[in-house]
């Protein structure tokens, strides 16, 4: 450590220092994982048990029908006409799945798309609030 401060100022070190300056936080990586209307409890386990094996998932939350029409009420909150004729059984249960990096996804898609009680699985727009 010595022999290179001495270099340095032997040389003459005229770097400028630069700030260090954080960058933005990621977007928050989640994937919707919707589950088929009549999924049985065994399908839905299942899919759950599935879901937190896959290597860069960080939580995996199960979602009702009620709860999802809650979170669209949240979304849709400047535009209500949207949900004006939407009962909360319209919705599906779901699996609201936080991922460790956005680039994960496809893993967490691929993992329990064409199982049993899954109708589709896919990576949330980052707009959206969770």
């Amino acid at each position: 450590m010595v022999a290179v401060l001495a270099l340095f100022a032997a040389v003459g070190c005229n770097a400028v220092p630069i700030p260090f300056r954080r960058s933005a936080p990621a977007p928050p990586a989640i994937v919707d994982v919707h589950l088929t209307l009549g999924v049985t409890e065994a399908q839905t386990q299942q899919v759950g048990d599935t879901l937190k094996r896959v290597p860069g998932v960080r939580s995996v939350m199960f979602q009702t029908p009620e709860q999802a029409y809650e979170r669209a009420k949240k979304v849709f909150k400047d535009k209500p006409e949207v949900l004006k004729n939407v009962r909360p059984d319209a919705f599906p249960a779901s699996y609201i799945v936080r991922l460790t990096d956005r680039g994960k996804a496809k893993r967490v898609v691929a993992a329990v798309t064409g199982m049993p009680g899954v109708e589709d699985a896919r990576l949330r727009p980052v707009a959206q609030p969770s």
